[in-house]
């Protein structure tokens, strides 16, 4: 069959080449990707590489998030934990996994879960007297506060204090001091309160 009615221009041209049109993979939107092709975003390793999260803080050997300033436990689950939390919000995964083991290696002490009795043991190394530190910068300011001569467990509030006394120390009265004090907290609460000066 003729490609055109003869004495038409085109009649000399022949028939049309036809080629495949060359395949344009699709753009998805960020938020439409498929869950099974989008990949971990390039940040993660370099940041894993560049930026710590945790940090240990030496007087009382404990393990902090450097964003936040809270305590973690020392237990390579809870940091993972925390780092798919809001300060971080990694995903879950190898590279969540490698920095928990990171942090955890920080701190050279058995894994501990039970965060109240490493509190009460934490409490007992604040109580000494020599535990009085200076004023740590990166925490919230120091506040007055008030310790146990007794003991010498400090606390922010004397409320809390006459609490501690009724049921430690038979309720004796009147049998504490003032002194500064800043506060570790853990999970949005406060957790560890303990004796400091002003730096000269």
């Amino acid at each position: 069959m003729p490609f055109a009615m003869p004495g038409h221009p085109f009649e000399e041209m022949g028939p049309p080449t036809w080629k495949p049109a060359p395949r344009v993979r699709q753009q998805y939107p960020s938020s439409r990707i498929p869950s099974n092709t989008k990949k971990q975003p390039t940040y993660t390793k370099k940041r894993l590489k560049e930026t710590p999260y945790f940090a240990v803080f030496e007087p009382f050997e404990i393990i902090y998030c450097q964003k936040c300033k809270d305590l973690v436990p020392t237990d390579s689950i809870a940091i993972g934990t925390h780092l798919q939390g809001p300060c971080y919000a990694m995903s879950p995964g190898p590279a969540v996994e490698k920095a928990a083991l990171q942090a955890r290696a920080l701190l050279d002490t058995p894994d501990d879960k039970n965060m109240i009795r490493r509190r009460g043991e934490l409490y007992a190394r604040a109580s000494r007297s020599d535990m009085i530190l200076p004023e740590v910068a990166w925490l919230r300011p120091a506040t007055s506060g008030y310790f146990c001569l007794l003991c010498g467990q400090p606390r922010r509030n004397r409320t809390v204090l006459r609490e501690h006394m009724r049921r430690v120390h038979d309720g004796e009265k009147d049998m504490w001091g003032t002194t500064l004090v800043q506060t570790f907290r853990s999970a949005g609460a406060e957790f560890l309160t303990f004796r400091v000066r002003r730096r000269g």
